[in-house]
């Protein structure tokens, strides 16, 4: 349980300091704080190098439709303006949710027996 909030407490103090950072500086630097591999520390979390070594398939397989998800939505709010960014970006992690579970699901995980 204490790793547990360990990592509670280290994500939701990533998503405060992002949050603190863009109030002083251009919110274009909230990225830095965000954007940190908050997933890469989450695998000092997992209890064997075996379960590091499934996490990380799975987080590769995340990331990579993560980053055609920003993509998207940058494209959006570059090209669509009319279209509300936070719709865009409602719509987004849904999106990234669903489209991340089922490559997972079909490229990385192991079945328990």
């Amino acid at each position: 349980m204490q790793q547990v909030l360990k990592a509670f407490v280290l994500g939701g103090a990533t998503i405060a300091a992002a949050k603190y950072i863009s109030q002083f500086l251009s919110p274009a630097f909230a990225p830095l704080i965000a954007g940190m591999p908050t997933g890469i520390l989450t695998s000092f979390f997992l209890g064997s190098d075996k379960a590091r070594r499934e996490y990380y398939s799975g987080y590769v397989i995340s990331i990579s439709i993560l980053a055609a998800i920003v993509l998207f939505c940058h494209l959006m709010a570059t090209y669509m303006p009319n279209v509300p960014i936070d719709l865009v970006s409602f719509i987004a992690i849904p999106m990234w949710g669903a489209i991340s579970y089922f490559a997972i699901n079909k490229f990385a995980a192991h079945k328990k027996k």
